[in-house]
């Protein structure tokens, strides 16, 4: 029994020895630089909808509230934009031309996810590309 004791006491006083020390440790490195990027690009693809329809998820919150979206059509079809946000709100409606382009940024700070639905005019494939891009500030999307 005593054997017992003295194992479990050194046991104990080992973890305490042990959280001491990493409490020193933790003490003297407290302070962790972190850096954020003023923007970053979270999709970068071509459009993927060979039965004519592609929906492409993106997240904003307090890091990255503002949005760019930019997509180029390249088939001989219009394309029907239409972004929603994670409750199924519209957040717009826009059309693209054939061989054209357009940029939707965003008007309001937003948080949360973001749904473009891209989407041909006749059902036909997509041909294109998007692009999202997300910001700390309106200006750090130029």
């Amino acid at each position: 029994m005593k054997k017992t004791t003295r194992r479990i006491v050194s046991l104990c006083l080992t973890l305490v020895i042990v959280a001491l020390l990493s409490l020193n440790v933790f003490a003297e490195n407290k302070r962790v630089d972190v850096e954020v990027l003023q923007s970053t690009v979270p999709v970068d693809r071509s459009l993927d909808g060979r039965e004519g329809s592609d929906d492409i998820v993106f997240y904003t919150g307090p890091t990255y509230p503002w949005y760019r979206i930019y997509i180029y059509n390249d088939s001989n079809v219009d394309y029907k934009v239409n972004i929603t946000d994670s409750q199924g709100n519209n957040q717009g409606i826009r059309w693209i031309d054939p061989h054209d382009d357009i940029e939707i940024t965003n008007e309001n700070a937003a948080d949360g996810m973001r749904v473009v639905n891209v989407s041909s005019r006749d059902g036909s494939a997509l041909k294109g590309r998007i692009r999202v891009k997300i910001a700390t500030s309106k200006s750090g999307l130029e």
